[in-house]
């Protein structure tokens, strides 16, 4: 009946999946919970005893996909008729986070979306940022998803009919980091594929030190040029995009990027103290964005 599809990079997921089991063990259903490593530069020895659970595998990709490719493969190795596609670095928010995508399924909805959350305890100064950003700009409530449900689609907690996935698959020349999802909701709305948001959250665990959360950024920034550039993704579809077009009509593309090289090291030094500044992220990216792109 279900397969839960988990891609994974150098992160320990085997308490996931022990979660995951659990809870579909009681409901019960028919399942399977694969976990695929994108060639992980780390060998994380916990993630070999997923292959020890009754009804869950672990393998390992002889070279690195790429998260987008790396999902469309778990697709491929899944047996059942629905997925449901989690991140290794989240947890469900309640026990009965099986049971609730459980009744969802049916043959007239092809994606459910259960939302993203973070936990309220603050983290370490170091991981501010990314715990920051998560906060306000992830964790969208259900009420919000519904009313833009394309531009808040996260695919690292969606159920999704395996026929219809198959025929929308992520883009396979999307290799890098960053905007996968995007790329993947603005096929499903040209499409007219319904997305049904609901109350089903998982708790996002892995918070970067906000220097590897800018690093993340800006790897996400220099896709998002490629994926606009080479038309994968449409014009303007984010607000980075669509602001620094208003900045190229203006003529200030070249400054705003020198302004990058001029004003960074000041940028980060809030970005990474204990109380950064999501105003100055958002600065941050449109800078970087135009210096990239000048």
């Amino acid at each position: 009946m279900l397969s839960i599809l988990i891609p994974t990079y150098n992160y320990k997921c085997y308490d996931l999946v022990v979660e995951l089991k659990k809870q579909c063990d009681l409901v019960p259903i028919e399942y399977e919970i694969i976990v695929l490593d994108d060639a992980s530069a780390l060998q994380i020895q916990e993630n070999l005893a997923i292959n020890t659970l009754e009804n869950c595998s672990y393998q390992s990709n002889s070279s690195n996909l790429g998260r987008a490719n790396n999902i469309n493969k778990l697709i491929n190795l899944s047996n059942f008729n629905y997925c449901l596609i989690l991140d290794c670095d989240v947890f469900p928010k309640n026990d009965s986070f099986i049971s609730n995508y459980l009744t969802e399924i049916n043959s007239e909805k092809s994606i459910v979306f259960g939302g993203i959350d973070y936990q309220p305890k603050t983290p370490s100064p170091n991981e501010m940022l990314r715990w920051k950003y998560g906060i306000n700009r992830e964790a969208v409530s259900v009420e919000k998803r519904k009313k833009n449900p394309y531009n808040n689609l996260l695919t690292s907690n969606i159920l999704i009919s395996k026929k219809i996935f198959k025929t929308h698959l992520f883009h396979t020349e999307i290799i890098e980091y960053g905007y996968e999802d995007l790329v993947f909701a603005k096929k499903l709305e040209h499409e007219k594929i319904p997305i049904k948001n609901i109350e089903n959250e998982v708790f996002h665990l892995n918070l970067e030190t906000s220097v590897e959360f800018l690093q993340k950024t800006e790897r996400a920034l220099n896709n998002l040029f490629f994926l606009e550039t080479t038309g994968i993704l449409p014009l303007q579809s984010t607000k980075v995009t669509k602001l620094h077009n208003k900045v190229k009509q203006l003529h200030l593309n070249k400054l705003f990027g020198k302004l990058f090289d001029l004003t960074s090291s000041i940028l980060k030094q809030n970005l990474c103290s204990k109380n950064p500044n999501l105003v100055i992220f958002d600065l941050y990216k449109i800078l970087y964005y135009c210096n990239i792109s000048k």
